[in-house]
């Protein structure tokens, strides 16, 4: 299985992509993968503090 994290700035832009991207996420999960997008909640930490591991 193969997993994607999608870091974005906000709640609206995890939305977004997720809205226009539904068809390659449902895709990717019959295939076994994962698509997923995490928002950072503001642009300071996208960019400054960078994503957190799980």
């Amino acid at each position: 299985m193969t997993e994607v994290f999608v870091y974005v700035e906000g709640p609206s832009d995890k939305l977004g992509m997720e809205s226009l991207l539904s068809s390659v996420i449902k895709t990717s999960l019959t295939k076994g993968n994962s698509l997923t997008f995490i928002s950072m909640n503001g642009k300071d930490s996208l960019l400054r503090k960078g994503p957190q591991r799980r």
